[in-house]
This record gives C-alpha cells, sequence and structure tokens, in this order.
C-alpha cells in the first residue's frame, strides 16, 4: 500500500509523460523490471533508501547501473528522484505507475489466497465471477495459506472480501467476548 503523496505525484508526472511520448508500453515493462530490481535486490533496496551516500556517488551508481539499459526518458527521471530526495520512494513510485496502467487498460489486480490449491476450473470460475462483479478485465494471482483453514480471501485493490473460515471464527469470538 503506497503511503506518500510525493510517490503518486511522481508516478502519476512518469505515467503522462510516457503516454505523452508514445511509450507508455516500454516504460511499463522497464517500471516492473524496476520494482522487481527493488523487490529483488537486498543491496539495491539498501542503495536507495541510504542518504549517507554522497550525491555524487549516487549519481555515478545510478548511471553505471542504468543509462544504455533504459529508456533516456526513465533513466532521467532516475536522476530526478535521487536530485530531490525521492529515490527511496521508488518501489511506492513503481507500485502507483502499475495501478495507473492497469486502471488505464481497464483491469482489476487481484490476488486470491485458499486454504487449499485451487483446480484451474476453480481459479477460472473465480476470475469469471469476479470479471462479472467488476466489469473489468481481471488480473488473478493465487496463493495457498492452510491457516485460511476453508473458503477464500480476495483482495482487489482495497477491497477484501474474507469468507475464509478463520475469519468466520474469528468474527464468532470478538461477538462472544463482547456478548
Amino acid at each position: 500500500m503506497v503511503r506518500s503523496k510525493a510517490a503518486k505525484r511522481y508516478a502519476k508526472a512518469l505515467f503522462s509523460l510516457s503516454i505523452e511520448q508514445r511509450l507508455l508500453e516500454e516504460i511499463r515493462g522497464e517500471v516492473a523490471k524496476l520494482a522487481g530490481l527493488v523487490s529483488g535486490s537486498e543491496a539495491f533496496s539498501r542503495f536507495i533508501r541510504n542518504p549517507v551516500i554522497p550525491a555524487d556517488r549516487r549519481q555515478n551508481v545510478l548511471q553505471e547501473i542504468f543509462q544504455g539499459q533504459v529508456h533516456s526518458m526513465l533513466y532521467r527521471f532516475l536522476l530526478l528522484l535521487d536530485e530531490k530526495g525521492r529515490l527511496d520512494e521508488l518501489a511506492d513510485v513503481c507500485e502507483v505507475f502499475e495501478q495507473l496502467y492497469y486502471e488505464r487498460q481497464g483491469i482489476v489486480k487481484v490476488h486470491v489466497t485458499s486454504a487449499v490449491p485451487l483446480s484451474p476450473e476453480q481459479s477460472t470460475a473465480v476470475q469469471d465471477g469476479l470479471r462479472t462483479k467488476f466489469a473489468k478485465e481481471i488480473d488473478l494471482s493465487v496463493e495457498e495459506d492452510p491457516a485460511l483453514i476453508g473458503g477464500l480471501r480476495i483482495q482487489a485493490g482495497d477491497q477484501i472480501f474474507d469468507s475464509s473460515i478463520a475469519a468466520q471464527l474469528e468474527m464468532a469470538k470478538t461477538k462472544l467476548m463482547h456478548a
């Protein structure tokens, strides 16, 4: 969940510029790879969060990693984030950019957690039901969590639908404690 208003503003600016320059698909792909780098590399994540690194050293490292590897517009954007002291918000910027992309494409990103693995037929049925509910295409990811005991937990953006047995037991426990 994105916490920073600045990250939202920067992501919107990059998104708008990508559309204006007719580079949305290319920049979107590179932003997705960048998000993977931030989440997958502890060293890079520490680097972008470290305020002690001198500005010239940080710029040199960004140049070594990204210049010629990403579109020049995205490279300049990364340098701007660094210059403005917002490089530590890169993960949030990438997340907001992806949200904006999905909204523009009419796609809802949905994460389903199930107590047991879903069969392909069950996954399709869940996806079809969500497509009808939201009247949009669905990008479905599924995860297994035996702690749910049974049922599903569905998260679409800020909305959570929890029909798991664990959630029902928790609600029953709360009612009993306050009765």
